[in-house]
């Protein structure tokens, strides 16, 4: 006969002697697996377990029985909750608790424990007197002890070993536990900020993939994975936490795997309209390594950037547009992205990168980039075959709180002078999420800032076209903006925001349609408009040629007011032209692209 000393629920699961005997899973005559967990309890504290147990079928199922008191049925409900054969698990069940009952006084589950610094562990015990150990180490300041359910709460000081000692009335036995430098050096409450956003799963996922990779405490050149992050989505307004499965390893220190805890916040400050654009664009064509745009940006004056340059060195090149933060204090950007996938044809990859602008432009949502202090990282990268053009357009806005101003660069450089992180993560929405900062002593000083700094980058145009009189003729790009000091005019326009309001009238008695078209002006190009908020876009057209963007139906009489949205895009010609005529005259027609803006 053997005593069973303790015996304890936890949720479901039945210990005996510390020893998880069995744990149930399936609901049996109304009773949840919890309530029937205690029940079994409280009969197994009336009697007394003996050993051998017995398995009795019956037609409610097989009890185990100690003597004459019946301990836990095993139904076929119960079997299949555990995918094994009914009697397999009650054979299962009866070994488990038989060695339970066997178990000395105390008893270490493992004699040896390896703790990473920043990381609490446990040492469980078993056994009949394991409730009331006590315990002492050799060694102290290595570790400090806790007693906990379970066993012994293990928490590290130092980096060394130690041998805890482990003593009941009846029994004794020992530990060794070593503490050694952990890949993570500290785990804090991570904070993760959408300003503005849309906190749509994607949305979350890359502020809070970014958040880990900024703010988590790891040793130098430590590798985070991020392992399991659920879709979750973040209204505007609203807060939520999201917990995030991470690996984080590093040489010569223990691997990390496990929770961090991400609170994630979708704030709502509203956006500011760009002040200024910074054109990124001279030289073109570039033929050797080194910068090729500089400019400040400042906390309260939003600016949009367009950048597009084309490799013409003798071998392959990567260009990168980067922000530098000198200040002792992070910079929180907020940032509306479009980057086109670099392509032997300049018109080609403008027309995507402004598309994916536009979009995003027209949608309330911006990221955030958070620069650490005295840091760098990529706004975008591109790596360029010979002849490939790269180009793109951001908004970005500096946020109070933080530094006062960064730097921002374009830098043509060879790919094995870039940091790493910034190539595998160049080809993605957010490139700054899997790039490493870089940290600098002082800001590059080999370029003076640049005068490619336009101001007011919008258009506002006002036309009217009459049914039965002339054709109207709107010029995109005809007449350009300046910068500060009117010494410099921006010829073509290229990134400035076009809004065209046209009242369209129908002064006669008879249903009427009105076309708009638009024509290819200065030579081969494309083009993106939005009409009344859906989105257009030409193909490739060579110069002179037109394609019909929407025909409009007015009623006799009636007259109607058409918004008009467009931007000169990068690799095409301009000036080109926005045409309001009679419909029908024989322009191919513009396929509406099936996403519209929200």
């Amino acid at each position: 006969m053997i005593n069973a000393q303790t015996i304890r629920t936890d949720g479901p699961t039945v210990y005996i002697n510390e020893y998880p005997a069995f744990t149930l899973r399936a609901t049996l005559d109304g009773l949840a697996p919890s309530v029937r967990a205690a029940r079994i309890v409280e009969t197994v504290r009336k009697g007394t377990l003996t050993t051998p147990l017995e398995i009795r079928a019956t037609a409610r199922g097989i009890w185990l029985q100690s003597g004459k008191m019946n301990v836990v049925r095993v139904t076929p409900q119960e079997a299949a909750r555990h995918g094994i054969e009914q009697r397999q698990l009650a054979i299962q069940w009866k070994n488990r608790i038989e060695l339970a009952l066997a178990l000395p006084a105390v008893q270490a589950a493992n004699n040896f424990l390896l703790v990473p610094t920043g990381q609490v562990s446990l040492v469980r015990l078993v056994g009949f007197e394991a409730t009331q150990a006590e315990f002492e180490c050799v060694v102290p300041g290595i570790v400090e002890t806790a007693r906990v359910v379970g066993g012994i709460q293990i928490t590290p000081k130092a980096v060394g070993e130690t041998e805890v000692i482990i003593r009941t009335p009846k029994g004794r036995t020992r530990v060794i536990v070593k503490v050694q430098r952990s890949a993570v050096t500290e785990t804090p409450r991570i904070k993760a900020e959408l300003i503005a956003s849309s906190g749509t799963p994607a949305a979350v996922e890359a502020a809070v993939t970014y958040a880990i990779r900024q703010q988590l405490k790891t040793v130098e050149l430590a590798t985070i994975e991020i392992l399991a992050l659920a879709k979750t989505s973040v209204p505007m307004g609203s807060t939520q936490n999201v917990k995030v499965r991470v690996r984080v390893q590093a040489q010569d220190a223990l691997p990390f795997e496990g929770d961090v805890l991400v609170e994630v916040s979708n704030a709502s400050p509203g956006r500011v309209r760009e002040e200024e654009l910074w054109y990124s664009n001279h030289p073109e064509s570039v033929r050797a390594n080194g910068p090729l745009f500089s400019s400040q940006l400042t906390a309260g004056r939003p600016v949009r950037l367009l950048y597009h340059h084309v490799n013409e060195s003798a071998e392959a090149m990567t260009i990168n547009v980067v922000v530098y933060n000198s200040s002792t204090l992070p910079a929180q950007i907020q940032t509306i992205r479009g980057d086109g996938v670099p392509d032997g044809d300049p018109v080609r990859t403008g027309m995507e990168a402004g598309e994916l602008f536009l979009r995003a432009w027209l949608k309330p949502g911006t990221e955030i980039l958070t620069v650490p202090p005295r840091s760098v990282l990529p706004i975008a990268v591109r790596l360029l075959p010979k002849r490939y053009t790269m180009s793109g357009l951001c908004y970005l806005s500096l946020l109070p709180g933080g530094a006062g101003k960064v730097l921002i660069r374009t830098e043509s450089r060879r790919p094995s002078t870039v940091e790493p992180t910034w190539h595998t993560s160049g080809d993605g929405d957010a490139p700054w999420i899997g790039a490493a900062p870089r940290v600098f002593e002082s800001l590059p000083t080999d370029l003076a800032h640049s005068r490619h700094v336009y101001d007011n980058p919008f258009r506002d145009i006002d036309t009217t076209f009459k049914v039965g009189g002339k054709h109207t003729f709107v010029r995109i790009g005809q007449s350009p903006i300046g910068n500060a000091d009117e010494s410099l005019r921006l010829q073509g326009n290229f990134g400035v925001l076009y809004t065209v309001s046209a009242t369209l009238e129908n002064p006669t008695r008879a249903v009427s349609r009105v076309e708009i078209a638009f024509e290819a002006s200065a030579g081969y190009s494309g083009a993106l408009f939005v009409v009344d908020g859906e989105v257009y876009r030409t193909e490739i057209i060579q110069s002179k040629a037109e394609r019909s963007l929407k025909s409009v139906r007015l009623a006799p009489g009636e007259k109607r007011r058409v918004r008009i949205l467009t931007m000169p895009l990068s690799g095409s010609s301009y000036p080109a032209t926005l045409v309001f005529r009679p419909a029908g005259l024989g322009a191919p027609a513009v396929a509406q692209l099936p996403q519209t803006p929200n």
